[in-house]
């Protein structure tokens, strides 16, 4: 699969076509190793909703089409916390802002770095 949510036509747009999920809460994307895009270049996915992206193993995939419309001074209404592999898998994605990377920043953990506390819950950290 290279696309996750793919448009009927592909042919030239005028203006994007958004895809909404109102009540998208966690988009968790895992094992897609021919993953390139969640939906088209010409697409957008809003969710005001979401509050964890979970990207892993997915080595192709390379856009993030996450309007964050509602990032204002690096606070996002619901956005909690977004995982990817390493460093390096998160400097490779790419976002529509171009301030998206630092603003998000604080949000960035690792898998590598998950761990369970000594109550058996989850514990996050970052590492930067």
């Amino acid at each position: 699969m290279e696309e996750l949510i793919s448009s009927s036509t592909y042919e030239e747009k005028e203006a994007l076509e958004k895809i909404t999920l109102p009540k998208l809460q966690r988009l968790e994307l895992s094992l897609l190793l021919e993953l390139k895009s969640i939906c088209s270049s010409f697409s957008v996915l809003i969710s005001d909703s979401i509050k964890i992206l979970d990207i892993s193993k997915c080595k192709k995939l390379k856009r993030i089409p996450l309007p964050l419309s509602s990032l204002d001074n690096g606070q996002h209404s619901s956005l909690k916390e977004i995982w990817v592999d390493t460093k390096k898998r998160w400097e490779s994605l790419e976002w529509d802002q171009s301030n998206a990377k630092v603003d998000l920043l604080r949000f960035v953990n690792f898998h590598r770095d998950r761990n369970i506390d000594m109550e058996g819950r989850k514990r996050r950290r970052n590492v930067w």
